[in-house]
């Protein structure tokens, strides 16, 4: 949701697939809500803060996290295109259901290529 302010609103559901060196992977969900600024106009900047509640991985991890998001969209009509850099931050708590101490902390930069749809 934008608003005319250009404040947006929403909620992140988030998977992904890591290959790991040994030939296996490591998949991770993660969810939760999400702030921000979104240009109205057809081009413009805009940076997105999520707040995982919980992430997830195949591997047993469990814990919180953050996402990052800055863009920059192009649109045609009601799509818009965007390269987009995210910065990921998890921080696990517990793996396999044992507590970590310390807790185990991952971050990384990914870029990607984003298509938007207005309602």
């Amino acid at each position: 949701w934008i608003a005319n302010s250009g404040l947006t609103l929403g909620f992140l559901y988030s998977t992904e697939k890591y290959s790991i060196s040994n030939g296996n992977s490591s998949d991770r969900t993660s969810f939760g809500p999400n702030i921000g600024y979104a240009s109205k106009k057809d081009e413009g900047w805009y940076f997105i803060g999520t707040y995982f509640l919980s992430s997830t991985t195949t591997t047993g991890f469990k814990g919180t996290g953050n996402q990052i998001d800055i863009g920059y969209k192009f649109a045609i009509n009601k799509v818009s295109f965007a390269p987009q850099l995210s910065r990921k931050q998890f921080t696990y708590t517990t793996q396999n259901g044992n507590d970590l101490n310390p807790t185990y902390t991952e971050g990384r930069i990914d870029p990607y290529f984003v298509v938007w749809i207005d309602f």
